[in-house]
């Protein structure tokens, strides 16, 4: 009995090394030069900016679409008018050298706009590497009743 179950036991674990033997490995590659090269962990930048860089009436949609700029890595919430919404896009920005991810340009769009008037976009950022600091952006929208024909 007690050897059986040593031996049930040494196949299992035979079976989990061969398993963890042919597991892919991934590592990035150098776009200029194909090549691949080491993916670098280290603590994330923290927070420096939250800016709006894109704002644009959506006619079809009768809704807002703008764009964050986050200078830095934390996490974050932001507010349409009250409701909270997601990011649809997230794309990174990269460093100088390409090696290292320091900041993202969030895409939003704002829920159904039905009547005119000024809407609040409120975006609340923790930077939580280093000392902890609160970034906020508030921005507000106008809507006229042109905008909604």
């Amino acid at each position: 009995m007690k050897n059986s179950l040593k031996r049930v036991l040494s196949v299992l674990l035979a079976a989990a090394m061969l398993f963890g033997m042919s597991v892919t490995s991934f590592a990035a590659e150098n776009p200029d030069t194909g090549e691949s090269q080491a993916i670098l962990r280290g603590p994330a930048k923290p927070i420096t900016s939250i800016t709006l860089v894109n704002k644009e009436w959506d006619k079809s949609g009768r809704c807002y679409d703008f764009t964050i700029k986050e200078q830095g890595i934390g996490p974050g919430t932001v507010t349409f008018n009250g409701t909270k919404i997601t990011p649809y896009q997230t794309d990174h920005i990269l460093s100088a050298d390409r090696t290292e991810v320091i900041g993202w340009y969030l895409h939003y769009k704002s829920p159904k706009i039905y009547s005119a008037g000024t809407y609040r976009m409120e975006a609340t950022f923790i930077s939580s590497n280093g000392t902890p600091k609160i970034w906020t952006l508030k921005k507000d929208f106008s809507v006229t009743e042109d905008m909604l024909q």
